[in-house]
Formats: structure tokens, sequence, C-alpha cells
């Protein structure tokens, strides 16, 4: 009778060891999702802003890097998955069609969320951002 106490103790105890290692490798991987956002504003107007200033945006989706001439004075886009360890990365280019850059204000972030937990900003700036997922 013992003997099967015993056995049965350290049963338990190995289970227990098992499913706290399996927890653990459970916070290290995951799928990262990347929200990417950028806005200028030239004055009070953003009429002003799409016709005084062409904006490119060069950034990193998943295996790929993506560029397009932004439209508009806003732009945000999620993608994903990523791995940790994945250095993500937005760069801003801009140039000024008229006038000059006086009252010319800008916002770039870069969100992280991980397995569908909300987004948290990681990186912040007026024009290019980089970030490795941590």
């Amino acid at each position: 009778m013992k003997k099967l106490v015993l056995f049965s103790l350290m049963l338990t105890a190995l289970v227990g060891v098992l499913a706290a290692c399996s927890k653990d490798d459970e916070g290290s991987a995951g799928a990262y999702y990347v929200k990417y956002e950028y806005q200028h504003n030239v004055g009070n107007s953003s009429y002003y802003s799409t016709t005084r200033v062409a904006t490119q945006i060069t950034y990193k989706d998943t295996d790929l890097e993506r560029s397009f001439n932004m439209s508009g004075n806003s732009w945000q886009g999620t993608y994903g998955p990523f791995q940790r360890g994945d250095t993500v990365y937005m760069i801003i280019r801009r140039t000024l069609k008229s006038g000059d850059w006086s009252n010319f204000s800008s916002n770039a972030t870069i969100s992280i969320s991980k397995n569908d937990e909300p987004f948290s900003i990681k990186a912040a700036g007026q024009a290019s951002l980089e970030y490795v997922i941590e």
C-alpha cells in the first residue's frame, strides 16, 4: 500500500513538472501581429496635407517589403503573423510639393499584439521606425 501511495505522489509530481514546462514554452512562442500607423498635417487643413506633401511608405509584411505612395493624410495597416526576434520597420519618405515645412506635423507608430491581446505601442516618432519583436 505504501508503494502505491508513493508511486501516486511521484506520478502527480511528474505531471506537475511537465505541465509547468509546457506553459513556459507557450509563453515564448505565439503569433505576433504588427499595426503600422502614420498621419501628417500641414497647417489646419487636411486638404493642404494631400496637395503639398507627397508621402511614400515602405514597411515589413511578414517575409516581404512593401511600398506605396500614400493618398490622404493618414494610413494604417495590420500584418502578420510574425515571430519573436523578427525586425519590423516603417520607412517614411516625404517630398514637399509646394510651400515650406512650417506648420508640418507627423506621427508614426508601430504597435504589437501577441496571441489576440490588445495592441501595445512599441515605437513612436515623426518619421521612420524600427522594432525587434521580443
